[in-house]
């Protein structure tokens, strides 16, 4: 149910929108989840490698947001860049936030 006290894109709102329209995209997921769902699909040794090859000071702060962050969003600066970087287009980033929900 859409919250009338919530601004029409915050997340829950959005989740219920999706979720009357029959299609659930997530655009949130845990680290956990995230992460799982990286391994499940195979990209997920890729990640270091990536960190590994930014240039300083880009990768001591990328890999602090990754090793410490709790959620992964789809409009997180760092994920866009990983995921440009992997070569995923928007349909195969939006399939990894629908697995990694399940999770």
């Amino acid at each position: 149910m859409i919250n009338p006290n919530l601004p029409p894109n915050h997340p829950r709102n959005r989740r219920s929108r999706e979720l009357t329209q029959g299609v659930y995209k997530p655009s949130l997921v845990t680290m956990r989840q995230a992460r799982l769902a990286l391994l499940d699909a195979g990209l997920y040794d890729q990640i270091g490698t990536l960190l590994d090859a930014m240039p300083e000071p880009q990768r001591s702060a990328a890999k602090i947001e990754w090793e410490f962050a709790t959620e992964v969003n789809k409009a997180w600066p760092l994920l866009v860049t990983l995921t440009a970087a992997l070569g995923l287009n928007q349909t195969q980033v939006d399939n990894l936030f629908i697995e990694a929900s399940k999770l």
